[in-house]
């Protein structure tokens, strides 16, 4: 099943709209020419397997979106981790490399910022595993809270 030239490339242009990058930054970071990228993108040339390969990886891209334009445009969190844990041989390294990013993430944080994060993860899992009562409470209460911030105020 191969894609259809002008819908593929319009997706590798939306990649990089949605990136707010040049046709130029494109280029550099998947080392090609920008020549390239403008031919893919104008429908001239088709880019290669390898192309989109390595524009998936990069930028953490669903490959079946960009192929065929089924699915979700990115990646989820599990993917990605997924895809970051097999390139790693001992599972053990795995484990530890990621503990180590996720401990650094977070050591990088202000006080503020790590109670904020704490708090919005904690409302977070509270509305997803909460039955429809609770996800109405929340909502109710988080559009009330913060209605000026969020333009919400016609909605309540």
């Amino acid at each position: 099943m191969s894609a259809k030239k002008p819908e593929l490339n319009k997706r590798i242009k939306t990649i990089r709209l949605d990136l707010n990058l040049t046709q130029q930054e494109f280029s550099d970071l998947l080392e090609v020419g920008q020549s390239t990228i403008a031919a893919i993108e104008s429908g001239t040339n088709q880019p290669s397997n390898h192309l989109l390969t390595i524009l998936a990886e990069r930028f953490t891209i669903n490959e079946n979106w960009l192929k065929y334009g089924k699915g979700p445009v990115y990646k989820n969190a599990v993917e990605i981790l997924t895809a970051a844990v097999q390139k790693i041989e001992k599972p053990a390294q795995a484990e530890q490399a990621f503990l180590q990013v996720i401990n650094n993430h977070y050591q990088d944080l202000t006080k503020a910022e790590n109670d904020f994060y704490y708090l919005v993860n904690k409302l977070l899992l509270a509305y997803e595993n909460g039955n429809r009562d609770l996800k109405g409470y929340l909502l109710i209460q988080l559009k009330k809270t913060f209605a000026d911030e969020l333009n919400l105020k016609q909605e309540i």
